[in-house]
């Protein structure tokens, strides 16, 4: 048991390695985080449960990699975003809904704790980073 436990951060962190590897461009870059987010599922499928989140603190450098899944408003299906849970904690990532376009490419990054928002940041791709 205590091998296993020992192997899960080993595990996470050489899948980032691969995904870092493959494209090193993060997918979304908010005040506090670098997000690298990759989705390992076929094309096409809607209700991928396959995604993995890995978020890197600008300031302090810690890192930290999930998996998740995507978010999808029924019955039509729409994308509205991403889900990864960690314990206590969910990490939401949120496309934006404005017309303004400055903002169009706008994601929102909300923390909760249980029923709790610990953090909630606007961010943007890093061809858009104002």
């Amino acid at each position: 048991m205590k091998k296993s436990i020992w192997l899960l951060p080993f595990i996470l962190i050489t899948s980032f390695s691969a995904l870092s590897s493959e494209n090193n461009t993060p997918f979304l870059i908010t005040k506090s985080f670098t997000i690298f987010v990759d989705e390992k599922c076929p094309e096409g499928e809607l209700s991928c449960d396959n995604v993995i989140y890995h978020a890197i603190n600008r300031k302090t450098h810690a890192e930290i990699t999930l998996k998740g899944h995507v978010i999808n408003i029924k019955p039509s299906m729409d994308f509205a975003g991403y889900l990864f849970t960690n314990g206590d904690y969910q990490y939401q990532l949120t496309p934006s809904h404005s017309v303004k376009p400055d903002e169009a490419d706008m994601w929102t990054l909300s923390v909760w704790q249980k029923r709790k928002m610990l953090l909630e940041e606007n961010g943007f791709p890093p061809k858009n980073q104002k």
